[in-house]
């Protein structure tokens, strides 16, 4: 027997060596070819005019399009030229692209992170944008081959509303070769100076089905009267042109994640508790495993991990730094984006900050301010889109920090877990730390006091996303929409000595997550599975469940159908790999197989390597290291650093933008920094 564990663990390691490789070598010719990602796209029936920026023709602006392109991509600029530097400034924080020499850089197309209105508790909202400052006209012809419309935002950027001083037009025309003369289908006015309701973005849709089978051009124009044309950034926001015929509709998705649910205080997952009853009706209804491993201990990279199916030491977006993943990389969202789906987010702020790069492939990403009061806002917000959307094929990610600390369920779900409980202990972050510093002493009762209300936000949180779910049975959209259900990562209450804190280890209290599958009809019924998978494994289970081809992607993860299919999977075939990398040096790596679990830190500031060793059916709260001998310990170690040095080999790195006032604060009230 110890000769066949022996066979299948070098087996492993060669095949994790040779499947790394060759992920590895794929990125880099995915990477190189980046520039021809466009061309591979399948709108279905979805025509986005940004997307296809080269057809448009200019035929007037303010800003001197050919100079200030020189001056983005650090070419040489005539010094006659001068360039407004508040414009300069403000384009080059918003390029929609990375600034290199393989994409091409236009000023006029970005993607803006602003809040929605004036006073707006709703955060802010990522959008992909064509900048019109007044006057400024632009055109494109298509030929519209189905009964068709047009559906775009429009809007002036809000640090700008002050400056302001006068009134913005925005108008569309079409030109129809059939007719004499241009028809306006659309004119408004905004005046954010005399009218606070004008201090935010607007949608709007024109119905273009009287010209089916023809070939039309579309002229989007904006004038000013009494305007600074230097400071008044009017916008269109995202045009499309969206078929209405679409016979065969594809499934819609809905990711949800709440932040730091760990999988073990869910009644679905053998809690006692009854905090989750909505969650463990869907889950009857759906398909469940139970042995789900998570990418890091921390939001970010996890949800960077899950949404693009790399190891953090691939995409290299790591916690608190200010680096953003390179757009080079394909996200889930652009995979479906690039398929005809709509795709929409709304999050916590915080580590989802767009400024790491999540909002890649999102046409509308949205970071609520306040994060922790916000679930039912959110819903609602989401029920509103779907509304809208619902004939279209839609992708949501769904991200709440409800239960992340502090613990701040309102009432009953704050007396539910612990009734009777008169100590000191609110569940605040000022609170945690000292009870981790040894500044607060604290008792058992206090502890489980922290641990009810840490429950009492599970419970607050299923009670509201019920809601979701029974709009979409009312509406008979569940049986279409695949709803995928899990968490970046748990939470500590002890088990290693520090309470109500994660980022900072790899065990299982930390990594262990849910992940329920839910589609009626598609989808076993209440099938469980105990086999081992990872956070990585979602994004090819939702493309192999929509029909988008994976071949050769570059992707660590595996879809999970096969196992859902065939019921069983080999406990000795997959290890998962989880990191914990941080600007303070200390790293965690694990790899963890069904049974065994490894874990190496390395911290590069005392240069000093440990490993610890755990039988998890005997020790499943890995207390007991167990001593490894040194083919055993070279075995373990190889793993990890092939991981580490293949990660080396990829350059996805991108140094991101400064963090912004809004996601520093948000940081600080979830309590990452001080």
């Amino acid at each position: 027997m110890q000769i066949d564990q022996k066979n299948q663990n070098i087996c492993y390691q060669k095949t994790c060596r040779s499947s790394l490789l060759i992920i590895s070598l794929i990125l880099f010719i995915v990477l190189s070819c980046h520039s021809c990602k466009d061309g591979q796209k399948t709108e279905g029936n979805l025509y986005r005019i940004i997307d296809h920026f080269e057809t448009l023709t200019f035929h007037e602006t303010p800003v001197d399009i050919s100079v200030l392109t020189q001056k983005l991509k650090n070419a040489e600029v005539p010094q006659s030229s001068s360039l407004d530097p508040e414009l300069e400034k403000f384009i080059t924080e918003n390029l929609n692209w990375d600034n290199t020499n393989e994409s091409p850089v236009h000023p006029l197309k970005l993607k803006i992170k602003k809040r929605p209105g004036k006073g707006s508790p709703r955060g802010l909202r990522t959008k992909n944008v064509i900048l019109a400052l007044p006057p400024t006209s632009f055109s494109f012809t298509k030929k519209v081959s189905k009964k068709t419309s047009l559906q775009f935002g429009y809007g002036i950027v809000n640090e700008e509303w002050e400056h302001v001083k006068g009134e913005v037009t925005f108008t569309i025309t079409i030109e129809d070769p059939k007719k004499e003369k241009k028809r306006q289908v659309f004119r408004t006015s905004l005046n954010p100076e005399q009218k606070d309701r004008d201090k935010q973005w607007f949608s709007h849709e024109v119905d273009l089905g009287e010209y089916t089978k023809r070939t039309i051009t579309i002229t989007f124009r904006t004038t000013s009267v009494g305007a600074d044309r230097n400071n008044c950034y009017a916008a269109w926001v995202n045009p499309i042109l969206i078929e209405k015929e679409n016979p065969q509709p594809k499934l819609n998705v809905i990711l949800i994640s709440m932040d730091t649910l760990r999988a073990d205080h869910l009644g679905c997952y053998g809690y006692t508790r009854d905090t989750s009853p909505h969650l463990d009706a869907l889950s009857k209804e759906s398909v469940l495993f139970k042995q789900v491993v998570a990418q890091a201990p921390y939001t970010v990279s996890s949800h960077m991990s899950m949404l693009t199916s790399l190891y953090p030491s691939f995409h290299k977006v790591n916690l608190i730094r200010e680096s953003t993943m390179n757009p080079k990389i394909e996200t889930l969202a652009e995979r479906l984006y690039n398929n005809g789906y709509r795709t929409w987010a709304i999050v916590g702020g915080g580590q989802m900050s767009s400024d790491y790069g999540l909002s890649e492939g999102f046409e509308s990403y949205t970071e609520f301010t306040s994060p922790h009061r916000d679930v039912w806002r959110k819903i609602q917000e989401t029920i509103g889109f779907i509304e809208k959307e619902k004939d279209n094929n839609f992708f949501i990610f769904f991200h709440s920090y409800k239960p992340h600390a502090p613990y701040n369920p309102i009432p009953p779900y704050d007396t539910m877990f612990s009734p009777d409980y008169s100590g000191p202990v609110s569940g605040s972050i000022e609170q945690i730390e000292a009870i981790n510093s040894g500044q607060l002493e604290v008792t058992p009762e206090d502890i489980q006091h922290l641990i009810a209300l840490y429950d009492g936000d599970i419970r607050e949180m299923d009670d509201q996303i019920v809601e979701l779910f029974d709009y979409l049975k009312k509406e008979g959209l569940d049986k279409r929409t695949l709803i995928v259900f899990t968490s970046d990562h748990g939470e500590e209450f002890g088990e290693h000595g520090k309470f109500g804190v994660h980022s900072h280890t790899v065990y299982d209290e930390l990594l262990l997550v849910p992940l329920i599958l839910h589609l009626p009809e598609i989808l076993p019924k209440g099938a469980v599975y105990d086999a081992q998978v990872q956070s990585v494994d979602i994004l090819p289970t939702i493309l192999d469940l929509t029909g988008i081809n994976l071949k050769d992607a570059p992707i660590h993860g595996e879809s999970l159908l096969p196992l859902i299919k065939n019921g069983i999977q080999d406990e000795n075939s997959r290890h998962a790999f989880s990191e914990r990398l941080a600007a303070d040096g200390n790293h965690f790596r694990s790899s963890r197989s069904s049974r065994f679990k490894y874990i190496m830190q390395d911290n590069k500031n005392k240069n000093i390597v440990d490993h610890f060793y755990y039988d998890l059916p005997a020790d499943p709260q890995e207390q007991n290291s167990l001593k490894l001998t040194p083919e055993k310990l070279r075995e373990m170690f190889n793993q990890i650093l092939f991981l580490i040095e293949e990660g080396k080999r990829v350059d996805t790195f991108q140094r991101g933008k400064k963090i912004d006032k809004d996601t520093l604060e948000t940081l600080k009230a979830l309590g990452y920094i001080k």
